[in-house]
């Protein structure tokens, strides 16, 4: 599971970029990604789903 926009922490793209080419890399086919409601919706009725978006995009690029 990668998680790189949930608890404390968030990480860079640069990043988010070299992990998941890293896990493609390693053999894997797909990955499972977690972020935290909160973050999505930070307030009641207004989203922000770049950060889910990016995770996905990026296992397409590399073949996840």
């Amino acid at each position: 599971m990668y998680a790189p926009f949930c608890r404390t922490a968030i990480w860079s793209d640069a990043d988010w970029e070299r992990d998941v080419k890293a896990i493609a890399d390693a053999g894997y086919t797909c990955a499972h990604g977690f972020c935290e409601w909160w973050r999505v919706e930070p307030e009641e009725g207004k989203f922000d789903f770049s950060g889910p978006d990016r995770f996905v995009g990026l296992c397409v690029k590399n073949g996840l």
